[in-house]
């Protein structure tokens, strides 16, 4: 998994698993997943929350999903290894 992980520099998140997950990793610091989910960036879908969110570098994805996920993973973007969809 960490060979994974160190190939992400996004994670994109529904809002169910952004308010778990922001709940279970700010809480819990060492246990090494922290290390990642804490400081990478966080693009939250969603159609009920508004932002700003509390998650560091967690931002809200407006308009269209598709649109902004194939914006995410563009051959345009040189300097991104890849974004973990979860």
């Amino acid at each position: 998994m960490d060979a994974c992980l160190a190939r992400c520099d996004a994670a994109l998140l529904g809002r169910v698993m952004c308010q778990e997950w922001a709940a279970s990793w700010l809480n819990h610091p060492g246990d090494g997943f922290d290390e990642f989910m804490n400081p990478v960036t966080k693009h939250v879908a969603s159609h009920t929350l508004t932002g700003p969110l509390e998650w560091q570098n967690s931002h809200l994805v407006e308009g269209d999903l598709l649109d902004s996920v194939c914006g995410c993973a563009s051959p345009r973007r040189a300097t991104s290894r890849s974004t973990g969809c979860r």
